[in-house]
């Protein structure tokens, strides 16, 4: 994870939003996918379904995850690329491509920040 992040993660939510994250942050997968769901989350923060709900919204507007397409029921969620990273370097950088080119808007802590970019370089 791009250390500075956490700096942002805690100045910019608020404590629940931020707990929610965390917990979120612990059940990421390849890709950067979040597959918990609300009533999981809710019942691993003793909290309800709503103020989970309510998390994710500012978690959301704030920029660190984004909802992504899901083909299973529910919701699936996506930490930022420009943050964190589980996954393959090639996937990596396609995913920060599709974001620059994403109409999504703030998409990140250090969004648009080339010096965490990840480089790939081409082996011939």
């Amino acid at each position: 994870m791009h250390l500075p992040a956490f700096e942002e993660i805690a100045t910019r939510l608020k404590p629940e939003p931020m707990r929610v994250l965390l917990v979120m942050m612990a059940h990421v997968g390849y890709d950067n996918r979040i597959e918990v769901g609300q009533r999981d989350l809710a019942a691993r923060l003793n909290i309800s379904t709503s103020r989970v709900s309510r998390g994710i919204k500012s978690i959301i507007e704030e920029g660190f995850i984004v909802e992504v397409p899901n083909i299973a029921k529910g919701k699936t969620y996506m930490i930022s690329p420009y943050n964190s990273w589980r996954g393959n370097i090639p996937a990596h950088w396609k995913a920060i491509k599709n974001m620059r080119k994403s109409s999504k808007g703030n998409f990140g802590i250090i969004d648009g920040d080339r010096a965490h970019e990840p480089k790939i370089k081409r082996i011939s």
